[in-house]
């Protein structure tokens, strides 16, 4: 048994048989969120202003996408 939570109550325009299809579509997304926000320490920012928070993300985001480029060793095979 799973049990869900929603604040979409209308149960003829959102049925609960589909929220299971539904979690299971978003899992992946979940997931790296889930990684970029812990691994990449998310909740820490450098500043305190919204350019400071947006500098931050880019550059956490731009590392964690070349993190798999760099050690990926068979990439440097000739």
């Amino acid at each position: 048994m799973r049990v869900v939570m929603t604040n979409l109550l209308d149960s003829a325009r959102y049925p609960a048989c589909q929220f299971g299809d539904l979690y299971h579509q978003r899992w992946r997304i979940e997931e790296a969120y889930k990684r970029l926000k812990h691994r990449l320490n998310l909740e820490h920012v450098s500043g305190l202003s919204q350019r400071a928070v947006v500098q931050d993300l880019a550059a956490k985001v731009l590392c964690d996408n070349l993190q798999p480029v760099t050690t990926d060793a068979s990439a440097w095979r000739a």
